[in-house]
């Protein structure tokens, strides 16, 4: 999958990691993959790995490996604004 990797806060606290990919958010779980992948906050991440919906519904993935995509890259993310930005 193709995304972009934010923190998760709660309450002024980083909770975790996620990455958009502008249709969904994935909550990374914790591997030896999730502390190297917490250091491209804000970049954007072509990511392997097992994706499962909890029963909370939300989305989590458990990565199995990743590359950091540049601008030359070719590919797309679906990016979308919050009734407020628009």
């Amino acid at each position: 999958m193709i995304g972009f990797v934010y923190e998760i806060e709660e309450k002024g606290w980083v909770k975790g990691i996620a990455i958009c990919t502008g249709d969904e958010d994935y909550e990374v779980e914790t591997n030896e993959w999730h502390e190297k992948l917490s250091k491209e906050i804000e970049n954007d991440v072509r990511v392997t790995g097992v994706v499962r919906r909890v029963a909370n519904g939300k989305n989590r993935i458990l990565v199995t490996g990743y590359e950091v995509l540049h601008d030359g890259d070719d590919y797309r993310i679906n990016y979308y604004l919050d009734d407020d930005e628009a």
